[in-house]
């Protein structure tokens, strides 16, 4: 395979469109969770937090990523900003998955209980919970700061932002993927799985359809998150324990088929901050009255804005989040 193909095609091909349109769409969410009165609720709280870490994801590591692509992974901006790009990238998967373990921890528990005191208890103190994961996450991830810095490319002798300490690479990469992945992914689908035998095996009643949508709805998320998460996950834990060889033992056909293989992974975790507000919009019919109202506001005529809300005007606001994830990893 050409290397100028796979950087100046397929990188921007690949990697750009997904950035542009997961920043507008998190972008949408931001601003109607931030100036919709009707939209502000302690759940909603979960998912502006989860929204803000795509965000910081693709508009602070994205593009760094495909600039590293385009100068053949040479780093141009000095020690610190490489400190702290790995240590954004970093927090921003942290903050990801610990707030999809208190969205699958509120779903459950507010399904399956919801009179119980440690429910009404958690309902009250979501936002607080999101603020302590934004908290104790970059504290948490400091260590990151130190185990990263600038190298010397194999072939070239250029800069290259990379681990350090390679002889631990692997013991480190594994370390990260049992604490920021491994944990939080097996908590949220124990709820999500428990979620969904909780409403299939609930009481029939007029509202058993919907608990029967919701379940096939719980159990595509849980594929979805496996799906698009494990290939990266894999292909990380394999490059750090060497089984692909490193840059200077490859032949520039093998480097560049791995160079592919890695690109199409990080582009199907790269969804997950496209698939995030895509889920929250189409799943909650409260969030799509609202884009509406904001846009009539925008300057389309009165008529249309009633005829778009005369049906649901006085439909009580009903709350819907369900949100899935992606594991942002990266090898460096």
């Amino acid at each position: 395979m050409n290397s100028r193909f796979l950087i100046y095609v397929l990188v921007p091909g690949l990697l750009v469109p997904t950035c542009i349109l997961a920043v507008c769409l998190n972008l949408m969410v931001l601003v109607v969770l931030k100036f919709s009165s009707r939209m502000r609720s302690t759940s909603n709280t979960l998912v502006f937090s989860l929204a803000l870490a795509d965000l910081m994801h693709v508009v602070i590591y994205t593009p760094s990523k495909i600039i590293q692509y385009h100068y053949f992974d040479i780093w141009i901006w000095g020690e610190w900003a490489c400190r702290g790009l790995m240590y954004i990238r970093d927090v921003s998967l942290c903050v990801t998955q610990y707030t999809l373990v208190l969205m699958a921890l509120n779903r459950y528990l507010a399904v399956g209980f919801p009179s119980n005191r440690i429910t009404r208890t958690l309902q009250k103190n979501l936002g607080k919970a999101a603020l302590a994961v934004w908290l104790l996450t970059p504290a948490a991830n400091l260590f990151g700061v130190f185990v990263y810095g600038l190298g010397k490319h194999p072939g070239t002798n250029s800069d290259i932002c990379t681990f350090l300490y390679f002889g631990w690479f692997f013991e480190f990469r594994l370390f990260v993927f049992l604490i920021f992945s491994a944990i939080p992914v097996s908590s949220i689908t124990i709820f999500y799985v428990l979620l969904a035998i909780k409403l299939r095996t609930g009481t029939r009643t007029q509202e058993t359809p919907k608990a029967k949508r919701a379940a096939r709805m719980v159990l595509g998320f849980v594929i979805s998150f496996i799906v698009l998460s494990m290939p990266l996950q894999v292909m990380t834990l394999c490059f750090s324990a060497g089984l692909f060889g490193s840059d200077d033992t490859l032949d520039n056909d093998a480097l560049n088929w791995t160079t592919l293989v890695l690109l199409i992974c990080q582009t199907l975790t790269q969804l997950n901050c496209i698939v995030d507000p895509l889920l929250f919009s189409f799943m909650n019919t409260a969030f799509r009255q609202e884009v509406r109202r904001l846009l009539c506001r925008k300057g389309h005529s009165r008529r249309e804005c009633r005829c778009g809300h005369q049906a649901t005007d006085d439909t009580p606001f009903t709350e819907t989040v369900a949100l899935t994830s992606v594991t942002r990893v990266d090898v460096s």
